[in-house]
Parts: structure tokens; sequence; C-alpha cells
């Protein structure tokens, strides 16, 4: 059969409401922190610099075995773009029948990409966060911006939310999305102090979070910063936290954050969930998410999935109201 392309709008459809996905990605983070044992069979990424132009390629194949679920996704980063009126990041999901290769689904890669980083975020936050937090913090106002507070406002209900972008123009439309509880501030100090939880999602190349805004007890879900020349949290807050990453050989490679403090990993997120690390909070606790292509497999199945599911009852509606008329 010819292999569906699943757009944005069905990605979205598919996926919503999210708690079926966070269960997934909380059980795929097991299964990757087990290596072999797991089924998870990942290589690290692939990037294609493409500096003539200010853009990258970017290459995540997988396969999880436990999943039956056989993809690679392909991305390219254009960080000029937004200036062009043309959006920084474009792709698609391969996603493939791991019984036969066959191509099964082209798929929408930035709503994958997009909701797939929050719910993975929303997994380590209920993993490590003690507590029903009440102020949540957003750097960045951009589409994981926005992601985050779509799936996270499922799960927890804030009285806050503290939106801060270097384009106030930015923040103000995230606000005005998020509604009443939504809240422009004019620094990232002013959103952090306090904060319950702080989401940061940029492209920053400085810091701009740092030790002494962030209360104890507060949660950090770090997900910028994806390469070694960007930062978005001050080294000493970094080495001073627990750290928690999705993916200990990439953080290490390609994390800013990682490689400019110097800091310790404690523990992959898929090891605290598997039980193989206790849980650490003191004083404060980071999750620097990097993303891994078994997220995008195991989110991108649940989408073929269920639109195969939906076309299968529409076909049977089909096929009963024919039978009805005869």
């Amino acid at each position: 059969m010819t292999p569906e392309y699943i757009s944005e709008q069905r990605v979205r459809a598919a996926l919503n409401p999210v708690h079926t996905l966070v269960d997934a990605l909380e059980e795929a983070f097991r299964n990757f922190s087990k290596g072999k044992e797991g089924g998870a069979i990942q290589p690290l990424r692939t990037r294609l610099e493409v500096s003539d132009h200010n853009g990258m390629l970017i290459a995540m194949p997988v396969y999880s075995v436990n999943d039956q679920a056989l993809a690679i996704k392909v991305l390219t980063l254009y960080s000029e773009n937004k200036r062009r009126n043309l959006p920084t990041y474009q792709g698609v999901m391969l996603l493939f029948h791991a019984d036969t290769g066959c191509l099964a689904s082209i798929i929408d890669a930035i709503s994958v990409t997009e909701i797939r980083t929050a719910a993975a975020s929303a997994v380590a936050t209920k993993c490590i966060y003690r507590g029903e937090p009440k102020i949540l913090a957003i750097i960045g106002a951009g589409s994981q911006g926005k992601g985050h507070w779509n799936v996270f406002s499922q799960i927890y209900s804030f009285t806050e939310v503290r939106v801060y972008s270097r384009t106030r123009s930015s923040s103000e439309k995230l606000v005005s999305h998020i509604g009443s509880r939504g809240k422009v501030c004019e620094s990232a100090e002013d959103a952090v102090k306090n904060a319950d939880i702080i989401i940061t999602a940029t492209f920053s190349k400085q810091p701009l979070v740092f030790k002494d805004w962030v209360k104890p007890g507060a949660h950090i879900n770090a997900l910028g910063a994806n390469s070694p020349d960007r930062q978005e949290l001050d080294p000493v807050l970094v080495r001073d936290s627990v750290v928690y990453v999705d993916d200990r050989r990439a953080a290490i490679a390609g994390s800013g954050d990682i490689i400019h403090s110097k800091a310790e990993i404690y523990a992959e997120i898929g090891e605290v969930i598997d039980g193989r690390k206790e849980i650490k909070r003191d004083p404060i606790t980071i999750f620097k998410s990097l993303g891994l292509a078994i997220e995008d497999a195991v989110t991108a199945k649940l989408v073929h999935d269920s639109v195969h599911k939906e076309r299968a009852a529409d076909t049977d509606r089909k096929s009963n109201q024919q039978t009805g008329r005869k």
C-alpha cells in the first residue's frame, strides 16, 4: 500500500489528550536506559552542518523492539529562517513496518517533536517533582514554550504562568493563548523567582537563568542549549543541582549546559523510572532534555495506529450505512 502522509492537524488530534503519550514515553525511557535488554537500538543523532547557509540537517534513526517501531526523523534547522518568514525547523518522520521494512507512514515531524518533547518533560516532572506546582515559568515563547503549556495544562492546575521572551510580542502571543493565568514578564529573573516549575526553550548562547533566582525545591526542564555552543543555565546553577538527562552520552557530547558547567549527571530519567536510581530532589532539580529518537518512534506509532483505527471505524460505518440502505 502507498504510505499515507499524516499532517500536523491529524497528529495533534491523534495525541489529544496527552495522557496516553505520557504513559508510553515513560515506558520508552525505561526501555532506553536498559540498553539492549530494553530493546532500544538508537545510535547518536547525525548532524550535517550547512555552514554557508547557517543551517543543519539532523537524522535520528531508531528501532524499539518492544514497540515494534522502526523509524527515522529527518529535520532541517535554519536559525535565520525567522527573518525570512519561514519555519526554523522543518522535517518528516518516516515510520516503517518493523516486520517487512515497508514504509507505513510519512508524518509531520514538527508537531511530533513539539508534543513528544513537552510530554517527555511532563514524565520527568511527574517523576521528580514533589507536590502540586502552582507557578509555572516559561522562558522562550516559541513552539516549544506553547507546546509545553498545552501538555502541562492537561496535567497540572497552575494558578500563575509567567512568560519571558526576548521578543515581547512573542510573550504576549503566548500569554494570550494561555488566558487569564498568563503573565508577560519583563525579564527572565521576574519569571523564575519563586516559580515551582521552570521551562527553558530558547536558542540562547548565553545563560538566561541564574542560581540566585531559583528557589530551593524548584524543578527545571531545560530543552534548549542542545548543541555545545549554546547555553540557557548558569553553570553554577547546573553544578549545584541534581541533574537528570534523557541520554547520558548525548548530554555529555551535545549539551552546552552540561559541557560548560562540567556538571555531574546524576541519572538518566529512565534509570529512575526503572527503580535503579533513587530520586534526589535537593536543592534544585534539572531535567536536561536533548530528545530521544525512541520518543519520536513511539509517538509516531501512536499517531499511525490512531489514524488507521479511525479510518477502519469510518470504513465500518460506511459499510453499515450501505448495508442498511440495501
